[in-house]
């Protein structure tokens, strides 16, 4: 998964998780990464699969696209200080307060799962987890990261 620094989010401030998905795509968009068709599509996948997941203390969302609408491959992640509400995976009438988002930007179908599956080892770890949710600047979030994904 390819991490650049200007995707990484420490105190993201949002009102919901609409509002987290539009910042985050928006700055997709300037940078190049994504198409314009982009944040319609996240925030439409989102409705409909939500991808909301409980932990310990919070809860994490792993929001994506389909490939079509993603121009270069990554990862945006951002802290929320408080949490935001999605709705949960699997269970979309149960809220779940998100501290962590994983914006997944795969551009082949065929990497997804596996990004999924790296991405889920490194969720299992709450310690890790909270060291995400507690950093204050980007630059300390994106270090953070570098070393663990």
């Amino acid at each position: 998964m390819y991490l650049d620094p200007e995707n990484v989010f420490a105190n993201l401030d949002a009102a919901s998780s609409t509002d987290v998905l539009e910042k985050m795509g928006a700055h997709l968009l300037k940078g190049g990464y994504v198409r314009d068709s982009f944040v319609a599509a996240i925030c439409e996948r989102e409705r409909i699969f939500p991808t909301g997941l409980p932990g310990r203390d919070f809860g994490i969302a792993l929001p994506h696209a389909d490939s079509s609408h993603v121009i270069r491959p990554g990862i945006a992640v951002a802290n929320l200080p408080t949490g935001v509400p999605f709705q949960m995976m699997g269970t979309p009438d149960v809220e779940v307060n998100v501290r962590l988002v994983f914006m997944l930007l795969v551009e082949s179908p065929d990497k997804q799962l596996d990004w999924l599956k790296n991405l889920m080892l490194v969720v299992k770890n709450h310690d890790l987890m909270q060291k995400l949710v507690d950093c204050d600047t980007s630059e300390l979030l994106y270090n953070m990261l570098k070393k663990n994904l």
